[in-house]
């Protein structure tokens, strides 16, 4: 609980110190760190909450390192998340922050410092070659 609180104030901190040159002295700067800190925490709650439906619906990722004991196949949702692993990560990170994290495509490329074309891209083809992993029929949405 601690380490969340101080991850909240150090991403606020980091909002505040990227934004440093947009700060006026004449304006209303306890109001606007004050927005910018609930804004913050509201942020991570909705994280939290699209985490906590992302395992419930995928459950975690479980390593086996059992030699010579095959793993239980895999239900519908077990192959999808063993298929993403085997994506390239620059195919899988922005399906993940697309489809898990719930990010627009513009937020998306401002992230990983890409272009929304280049991110669209990504997606395609990161939805692609899942389908080609999983058997699915060529170009259906995954």
């Amino acid at each position: 609980m601690r380490e969340d609180v101080e991850d909240l104030a150090q991403d606020v901190f980091l909002k505040l110190f990227a934004r440093i040159d947009q700060i006026k002295p004449d304006e209303n700067f306890p109001g606007w760190l004050a927005r910018v800190t609930v804004n913050t925490c509201y942020d991570e709650l909705r994280k939290k909450r699209r985490r906590k439906v992302a395992l419930e619906t995928y459950g975690p990722l479980i390593v086996t390192e059992t030699a010579g004991v095959d793993p239980p196949e895999p239900d519908k949702f077990g192959k999808m998340r063993v298929a993403l692993e085997t994506l390239d990560p620059k195919f899988k990170v922005p399906l993940i922050l697309k489809e898990v994290e719930e990010m627009s495509v513009e937020e998306i490329a401002r992230t990983m410092g890409l272009t929304q074309t280049n991110v669209k891209v990504r997606l395609f083809r990161a939805r692609k070659k899942l389908s080609e992993i999983l058997g699915g029929p060529e170009g259906s949405r995954v």
